[in-house]
C-alpha cells in the first residue's frame, strides 16, 4: 500500500515536472532539502557516474557490507562479491542516461530514474542513518 502511495506521488511529481519545468531534485513534501538529503543526492550522482565509468571500487564504496543491490528482480549482495561481479560485467553502463528529476521521498529514501536500452528504470535507494546505501532497487517503470 505504501509503495502505491509513493508511486502515485512520484507520478504526480514527474507529471508536474514535465508540465511546469524541471528542477534537478524535488522533495515529495515540497520542502527544501536538508543538508543530509542534499548529501544523499550528491552520492547518487557520483554513484551513477561510477556506474557509467564501470568503476567497481567507487560503486562499492557507497554500499554497506550488508547491502543488497536488486536489479530487475535479481539480488546482488555486497558481502558475497555478487555486486562487484555484476558491476564488472555491466559493459553497457556508458549507455545509461540519467532522467530528471531525482525525488527525495523521506529522510532515508531517494528515487532516481535512468534510461537504458529503451527502458526507463526507477531506482529506489534506501540509506542508513550514517549515509551509506543499505539497499538499491532498480525496476522498469516504463
Amino acid at each position: 500500500m505504501i509503495g502505491l502511495v509513493v508511486i502515485g506521488l512520484l507520478i504526480g511529481l514527474l507529471g508536474g515536472w514535465l508540465l511546469f519545468g524541471s528542477n534537478d531534485v524535488v522533495a515529495v513534501d515540497g520542502s527544501a532539502l536538508t543538508d543530509r538529503q542534499a548529501e544523499m543526492v550528491g552520492m547518487l550522482d557520483d554513484n551513477f557516474a561510477a556506474w557509467q565509468d564501470n568503476d567497481v571500487d567507487t560503486v562499492l564504496s557507497y554500499y554497506t557490507d550488508t547491502a543488497t543491490f536488486v536489479a530487475l528482480g535479481v539480488e546482488y549482495p555486497v558481502a558475497d562479491g555478487s555486486l562487484a561481479s555484476y558491476v564488472r560485467s555491466f559493459y553497457g553502463a556508458p549507455g545509461m542516461e540519467s532522467v530528471e528529476p531525482m525525488v527525495v521521498v523521506d529522510f532515508n529514501t531517494v528515487v532516481s530514474f535512468h534510461t537504458y536500452e529503451g527502458m526507463t528504470l526507477m531506482n529506489v535507494f534506501e540509506f542508513t542513518s550514517s549515509g551509506e546505501v543499505l539497499i538499491a532497487r532498480h525496476e522498469v517503470s516504463s
